[in-house]
């Protein structure tokens, strides 16, 4: 039985001989030019250079930054003792404004990410460590699914929208007149 290899160098060639690998000059060019535009250096961000704009993806140092940045604007708005849900969201809103305004780049998809992760989370967390924790409990076996989506929704929105107004104030600021 011949390789398939075989058979296709036996019918290009036009020849009745069975040839082997080592009648062969078999020449495999290796190199592609998939991943060619993709910079990756540890130390610096990861650019992927496009015909027409620089778009680039998230560094985990800038996603960790945002995350630690929500959490404590989520938990620190929900310290606020009269307001108490909505100043959670607000001070989601205010962190990501903040880091809009004053980061040189637009991090849109670090603060959805991290708006998303840091409202699910702490919003699973507090239900489950409310005043009623044998039924939170039982409600969140119901309901955690759907409190979590909620939570990962709504944080990243109010992410998003909070570091478009900030990078929308720093464009102004910026603007010559």
């Amino acid at each position: 039985m011949q390789r398939s290899d075989e058979r296709e160098a036996e019918t290009t060639t036009g020849s009745d001989k069975s040839l082997t690998g080592s009648d062969q000059n078999l020449d495999f060019d290796v190199e592609s030019d998939i991943g060619s535009d993709i910079e990756t250096d540890f130390g610096s961000e990861v650019t992927s250079k496009t015909s027409k704009d620089n778009r680039r993806l998230p560094t985990i140092r800038s996603l960790v930054f945002v995350i630690v940045a929500s959490a404590i604007g989520f938990l620190g708005g929900g310290s606020v003792p009269i307001i108490g849900t909505i100043g959670q969201f607000l001070g989601l809103f205010i962190s990501s404004f903040l880091i809009g305004a004053i980061g040189s780049r637009g991090r849109y998809a670090e603060s959805a990410i991290g708006g998303g992760l840091v409202t699910g989370t702490l919003l699973l967390l507090g239900t489950l460590t409310s005043v009623f924790t044998p039924f939170a409990v039982e409600f969140l076996a119901d309901y955690g699914i759907a409190i979590a989506g909620a939570g990962v929704g709504l944080g990243s929105i109010i992410a998003v929208i909070g570091h478009y107004f900030g990078r929308d104030l720093r464009s102004g600021l910026t603007k010559d007149i």
